[in-house]
Formats: structure tokens, C-alpha cells, sequence
């Protein structure tokens, strides 16, 4: 054989050798990601920087030797040497370690206003003959916390009539019954409130909570029971509250959008089940809305934006499509969402090239934590001169990238992702309100996927729509830093009073609610 036919035929072994070695990074990411579903994962996005630069100075030298090329095939590396010392630098202005070992947290931490019982221990001597003794000094003092467990008690409430003592002619008087929120139904407010928020805050389901009361209380209340009373307290009071602040979301010239999957009982299904999406809308203010449908088509978002004219930021769904070209709206892209990508091509494809982008957009994110310790700069001109630049960068190097990767690698996915959304990606950079990545919707969504892992599935396409109004109430508590139990037990009062005065409805909002107490 002569030297060319040698030389094309190790060509040819590499060329097979490297589709073997493709092949098996990808099954080794199905199967990394296919025990992540199942058992979870605690490494996020987080990158250790350290090991990044490890990674990333070993590329070159890994694919040089597995080619069995020298220097004189350099040309021929995936990452060429004015690449290696670009990232060396990122990677070297970003990777300082903390030297300093972090402060332990405390073992626990108490709200300031949490009731406080003063206990005096007194010897049983003293107790026995206290006027033999006299206390001296200050006392010792020990604290230990307590927890009151869950009771039952039984109110009889009475009404006496009374009639004045120097007018005989009047007619008697009593107390004013306040309206219940179940009319004929037993259970009072707090314990309404307990059922829900162990349901939908503590993720607890009925049949549990069934077997608790009975185990723990010697008291029967059914699920079914328990059910009915969900299913009131949604749809005849919290709904008031649900479509106040829906309206008041969609008058928001900024929305973030998200939506995720959870399984519905159907008996009309052939499977017996099919698979609902629990969608969220998060404003400016921090207000969320959540609605409950059973798929994901375009017109799902219909109700919430239709006529809408503003900003909305999400992951490039064709549903927000469809009605960012109806509507005329602006769309703004993620850039977490963008990473994720470039992150998993990293991490479990072991594809190196990819880490040039996760480093800079660090670097944005860097940007932008500089803005949030900083409230007074100015955000415009801060992205513009800190954001701008590296905006551009990127830009180039999906422009160059996207014509030499391989179309099968995950890098190459990754950058036409970007690419194509780049446009969306760069929007937020030109309005101060707009944040870089759409976190706060996909935060919003965690306590549903929390839930699901312990209720499984809704029994119901109605009880959907129901848990989407708790859940509204219930996340627009804890973005404002509002109590829920002290919410609801109050503002359960107080709805049946109002009847249809919507400026006092939309008073009870959580955000208003802090004002009104």
C-alpha cells in the first residue's frame, strides 16, 4: 500500500473511532439523565470554575493524542490555541477561591414575633411552706422551644338577647352572626385553612391528613369531607381574589411565562389518565397568576394574552409565539435557558467547546448581580458598557461556530438555539425592568413539582383549575412576605362582608394586605 492509501485509511479509522466514541458520550447522557429524573440531582448549573479550567486546558492535549497528531496538526484540533488562551483568561479572572472557611449556619431561627411563656420553677420546698423563704437575686434562665400539637375543640357559640333595663319598648338585641364560608358546614375558618395549607403548602394529601386526624386526634373527617370544602372555599371565595389579581397581571407591562406538565386522572381518556399543564404568569411586582388547562396549545394562553401589548419573557414556546405575531407584543428570551443548553452539552456530552459560553455568560450574570448590589446605578448605561460588549462576542461566535461543529453535537444544538433566539436574548439589555433570564416564572412552578411528588397526579381536569387559584393565592403570599395561615383566616372573614366591591377585594390582596391589618 502506498503512503496516501495508509494515511486515508487511519483517516477512515478515526473517523469510524470517533462516531463510536460520539455514540457512547450520548448513551452515557441518556443514562446520567434517565437516573437524574429518578433519583434527582444536586449539581443545578452551577459550574465549578476550577475544574472548568482543568477541563478546558486538557481539551486541546485530549484530542491531539487521541488523533495521534503532533503540532504540525494543530490546525486540525477542535479548539485552536487563540481559543485555549481566551478561556485560560475568562477562566483565570473568574475562578478565585474563597479562602476563608464560610460561617456555620445556626441550628435554628425565630421569627421576632414569636409568643414568648415565662415558666417559674419553683422548688418544691417553697411550694410547700413559701413563707419560709425569700427569693434573692436574679433567676437562672434557661430557654427551650416548644410546639403545641394539633387539637380539636368543640365551640358552642352563643348569642344572649338582651333588652334595656330603662326602656322595656325596644326590641332585644344580640350579637350579629357573622356569614360562614360553608353555609350549614361545621368547620370553622382555622380549620379550613389548616386543610388547605397542609394540602397545597405542606403537600399533604387528603387520605393522609384523614389518617392523621384519626391517629393523632380520634377524630373522623373524610377526605371526601375534607374535598367539599377545598372545592368551596376555591371557587366561591378565593376565585374573588384569583381574578383580581389576574387582572391587575395582565395590566403588567412586563410578564414572565412558564408552564409544566403534571398528570390528570380522565375517565374519558383510554389511558384513564392524560397530561395537564399548570401555567404561570409572573409581573414586575412580583404579582403570579396560575392557570390550569389540559394541554398546551396557543389557545391556552388566550385568557391571559389576548389584547395584551407589553413584554413577556419566556422559553421561546410556539404557543407565546403564535400570539406575540396576533398581538403584536415584544418577546424577550431566556438567557438561563440558553445556558442550560451549553451546560448540559458540557456536562454530560463532555463536548469542551461549550465552556467558552458558559464563561461568558457568567460574565453577564456578573453584570447583573453588580446591578441588584448596587440599586442606585443606573441599569441602562451599566449594561450597555458592562453587558453590551460581551452581547456582541457572543454573537460572533455563534455566527463562526455554527458553520464548523459537528450538526450532531449538543454544542452545535445549543448555538443554533441561541442563535436563533438571539434577537429575544439581547432584548433585555434595552429595558430596565426586564431581567436576563425568565427564573422567576420557573421558581413559581417548583411547589407544584414539589407536590406532585407526593399527590402524584390531579384527581380531576376541575381540580386543576382549583389548585391554580390556591396556588396564586398561597405563591403571591410568599413573594410578599405575607404570614398564609394569618391571610387566609382573615381575609376568609372578611369576603363574605364584601360581596362585589372590587376595590376592597383587590385591598386583600397579599401585596395590599400588610396596609389593611
Amino acid at each position: 500500500m502506498t503512503v496516501e492509501e495508509l494515511l486515508a485509511e487511519r483517516e477512515q479509522w478515526h473517523r469510524e473511532r470517533d462516531e463510536y466514541l460520539q455514540q457512547i458520550r450520548n448513551l452515557s447522557a441518556q443514562i446520567r439523565a434517565l437516573r437524574e429524573k429518578l433519583f434527582g440531582s444536586s449539581k443545578g448549573e452551577k459550574v465549578d470554575h476550577t475544574q472548568l479550567r482543568i477541563e478546558l486546558e486538557l481539551a486541546e492535549a485530549e484530542l491531539l493524542s487521541l488523533h495521534g497528531c503532533d503540532d504540525t496538526d494543530r490546525r486540525d484540533s477542535q479548539i485552536p490555541p487563540a481559543q485555549s488562551a481566551e478561556i485560560e483568561e475568562l477562566v483565570s479572572a473568574g475562578s478565585e477561591e474563597k479562602t476563608e472557611p464560610e460561617q456555620r449556619s445556626k441550628r435554628y431561627s425565630l421569627p421576632k414575633d414569636i409568643e414568648e411563656r415565662t415558666e417559674r420553677m419553683v422548688p418544691e420546698e417553697v411550694l410547700a411552706n413559701p413563707d419560709a423563704y425569700h427569693e434573692i437575686g436574679d433567676p437562672e434562665v434557661t430557654e427551650i422551644i416548644d410546639i403545641e400539637p394539633v387539637k380539636f375543640v368543640r365551640i358552642r357559640q352563643e348569642y344572649p338577647r338582651f333588652v334595656r333595663k330603662d326602656d322595656r319598648t325596644l326590641p332585644p338585641i344580640r350579637a350579629e352572626r357573622p356569614e360562614r364560608v360553608l353555609l350549614g358546614g361545621l368547620a370553622s375558618v382555622r380549620l379550613l385553612v389548616h386543610v388547605i395549607l397542609a394540602k397545597y403548602l405542606e403537600h399533604m394529601p387528603l387520605y393522609r391528613q384523614e389518617q392523621s386526624f384519626k391517629q393523632r386526634c380520634s377524630v373522623q373527617i373524610s377526605r371526601k369531607t375534607m374535598g367539599g370544602w377545598v372545592k368551596h372555599v376555591a371557587e366561591d371565595w378565593l376565585l374573588i381574589l384569583y381574578e383580581s389579581i389576574k387582572n391587575d397581571v395582565r395590566c403588567s407591562l412586563y410578564i414572565r411565562a412558564d408552564e409544566t406538565p403534571i398528570l390528570c386522572l380522565d375517565q374519558e381518556s383510554s389511558k384513564g389518565s392524560r397530561k395537564g399543564y399548570l401555567w404561570v404568569y409572573v409581573d414586575r411586582e412580583g404579582q403570579c397568576v396560575y392557570e390550569w388547562h389540559m394541554g398546551r396549545a396557543a389557545k391556552c394562553a388566550q385568557s391571559m394574552l389576548h389584547g395584551y401589548r407589553g413584554l413577556l419573557q419566556s422559553d421561546g414556546y410556539a404557543a407565546y409565539e403564535h400570539h406575540s405575531a396576533k398581538e403584536g407584543f415584544l418577546q424577550v428570551g431566556c438567557m438561563a435557558h440558553a445556558r442550560r443548553k451549553f451546560h448540559e452539552a458540557w456536562r454530560d456530552y463532555d463536548e469542551r467547546q461549550a465552556g467558552w459560553y458558559i464563561l461568558r455568560i457568567g460574565e453577564l450574570y456578573e453584570v447583573e448581580a453588580k446591578l441588584r448590589a448596587n440599586p442606585k446605578l443606573n441599569i441602562i448605561q451599566t449594561r450597555k458598557e458592562g453587558s453590551l460588549p460581551i452581547l456582541k462576542q457572543i454573537e460572533e461566535r455563534l455566527h463562526a461556530d455554527i458553520e464548523t461543529l459537528e450538526p450532531s453535537s449538543r454544542t452545535y444544538q445549543a448555538v443554533q438555539y441561541a442563535r436563533n433566539a438571539w434577537p429575544k436574548l439581547c432584548r433585555y439589555a434595552s429595558y430596565p425592568e426586564v431581567q436576563i433570564d425568565n427564573n422567576a416564572a420557573e421558581r413559581a412552578l417548583r411547589p407544584s413539582k414539589l407536590g406532585m411528588k407526593n399527590w402524584l397526579f390531579v384527581g380531576h381536569p376541575q381540580a386543576g383549575q382549583r389548585a391554580a387559584i390556591i396556588y396564586t393565592i398561597l405563591q403571591n403570599c410568599k413573594n410578599h412576605g405575607v404570614d398564609p395561615q394569618a391571610y387566609l383566616c382573615d381575609v376568609l372573614q372578611k369576603l363574605p362582608k364584601l360581596k362585589n366591591d372590587e376595590h376592597a377585594i383587590r385591598q386583600l390582596q397579599p401585596r395590599f394586605w400588610k396596609k389593611t391589618i
